[in-house]
């Protein structure tokens, strides 16, 4: 049966104002449903247009394990694309070695390589914090890598540890040129 539309109740502090304009509004919608108990009742109810379920548990942590951070040198995501970190840039032999020669800097701090010109340089000021919007910047990022890859170049997106902010950046970048889910970027 399908459903156009499904209202989830907020979580007033009133239940009773709260039940009678749900009511309302259900009474407005031809075919409306009343889901009370969140995505639980609406995945028992409809199956078929959920992706998934929730897990059986949540985890203590909803982030990866900080794992500590070896000098490995930078990550090839794709063949125009890597990511790095500070460490790595600075290593004008390692740039070399894999053939990078456009830098997209995730940070406020981090300086730009003397072995990199300006028109291959891109800073974006942001700090390490779940406070800063990445989206602003996500179009100018993008039109960044793309103008590497045009080139014939190789460019490493990367921040202080090239853990968070960069690999953010690759990740959007994944997921907008060649339509994938975050998921399926990462």
């Amino acid at each position: 049966m399908p459903v156009d539309v499904v209202i989830a109740p907020p979580l007033w502090t009133d239940m009773h104002e709260s039940e009678m304009k749900l009511k309302m509004r259900v009474r407005r919608i031809k075919d409306g449903r009343d889901l009370r108990g969140g995505f639980a009742a609406f995945s028992s109810c409809f199956p078929d247009v959920c992706e998934s379920k929730p897990p059986p548990y949540l985890p203590l942590s909803l982030s990866q394990p900080c794992l500590p951070v070896a000098n490995l040198g930078p990550t090839r995501i794709l063949p125009h694309l890597y990511l790095g970190s500070q460490k790595d840039v600075l290593n004008k032999e390692l740039m070399a070695q894999n053939g990078i020669t456009y830098v997209l800097n995730a940070s406020n701090t981090c300086p730009k390589p003397d072995f990199i010109s300006e028109n291959h340089f891109l800073r974006i000021p942001i700090n390490d914090s779940y406070c800063e919007k990445l989206l602003p910047w996500l179009e100018k990022t993008n039109e960044f890598i793309d103008k590497a890859k045009v080139s014939n170049c190789r460019v490493i997106v990367h921040c202080l540890a090239g853990i968070s902010r960069s690999a953010t950046i690759a990740i959007a970048y994944i997921m907008k040129t060649m339509g994938l889910s975050s998921d399926d970027a990462y």
